[in-house]
């Protein structure tokens, strides 16, 4: 896919950096991408580069790390760039309203959620955690309002029961590519791109994750518990506390016993570790205690030896 157009991305996740990767492949790389300046990061607080940052780097592609908006000096540097095409894709801040014509063709939002559904900063995650079965991606054109500018296309895509925050993010990433590719053909055979309305009727938000959501309330429905694991793994993880320690849970499966108290241990065999949620129970496949490494079921019980009857979550 050659692209006529100078485009210029503006991202800052994984969820670009998989778009950027999906470009490349094809063939095609932007003429410039813009992103978050360096922040600081890990335990002793070095700052450290975005992932788009590192792609750009690593591919020698033209690169701005941008942190105040507002300045005058990085709005000049913006426009330094050039570009014909914009496409903002999980970037991390809102664009002042004088960067929305810097390009010929303005930009256009690529949002990973079947907007109106799930506007906001963190749609891939809350999609799960809902329970949702099919979420998507949308192209839509980016103006002052946060994901509620006119839709140029849209694709559904399928939410499994395996699905965890990196899996679906790559679906949708995939999805990303092929509505992309449509759109750039459209705009170039017709030099306009089309857009809808959105129906404020359907709205629903997408709020960024809170530390507290991340914690497993075992007295919650099991179904609840089974989407907030998923939804945050592999990272940051959801978590209990076993004997006193941070526990993160990155995967589990639904699991029928007898019933017990919300947070019960249950040891089905001598390598099968489960725990009982509000009104069922879930099967712990990979774990990850404090201080350690991601481990499955088995290595855990032989390294921590969980006992049946306990309970967890017991500050």
């Amino acid at each position: 896919m050659e692209m006529g157009l100078d485009l210029v991305v503006w991202g800052s996740s994984s969820f670009t950096l998989k778009i950027l990767e999906g470009l490349a492949i094809l063939g095609s790389f932007p003429a410039a991408v813009v992103s978050l300046s360096d922040r600081p990061a890990g335990r002793g607080l070095k700052k450290k580069p975005t992932p788009v940052s590192c792609w750009a780097e690593s591919r020698g592609v033209k690169l701005l790390k941008v942190r105040d908006l507002q300045s005058p000096e990085t709005l000049a540097a913006v426009k330094d760039l050039g570009g014909d095409l914009g496409l903002i894709a999980s970037f991390g801040k809102i664009l002042p309203a004088e960067y929305l014509n810097l390009y010929p063709y303005g930009i256009i939002n690529l949002h990973p959620s079947l907007l109106p559904q799930l506007r906001g900063a963190a749609p891939i995650r809350r999609a799960l955690m809902q329970g949702l079965e099919v979420t998507g991606v949308t192209l839509a054109r980016l103006d002052e309002s946060i994901d509620a500018g006119g839709i140029i296309s849209s694709m559904r895509v399928p939410i499994s029961e395996d699905d965890d925050a990196e899996s679906l993010e790559s679906k949708l990433a995939r999805a990303s590519l092929d509505l992309l590719r449509e759109c750039l053909v459209l705009l170039e055979e017709e030099g306009h791109l089309p857009a809808r309305p959105q129906d404020e009727r359907y709205a629903t938000y997408a709020p960024p994750l809170r530390s507290e959501e991340r914690k497993i309330r075992w007295e919650s429905d099991r179904r609840v518990v089974f989407n907030l694991i998923r939804a945050m793994s592999p990272s940051p993880g959801a978590h209990t506390t076993f004997r006193g320690k941070r526990l993160k849970i990155l995967r589990c499966r639904p699991l029928d016993l007898e019933t017990r108290p919300p947070g019960t241990v249950c040891l089905p065999s001598k390598d099968r570790m489960a725990v009982h949620a509000g009104n069922g129970a879930l099967e712990l496949i990979l774990l990850q205690p404090e201080s350690s490494r991601v481990m499955g079921a088995a290595e855990f019980i032989r390294g921590y030896r969980p006992a049946n009857g306990m309970v967890l979550g017991e500050e």
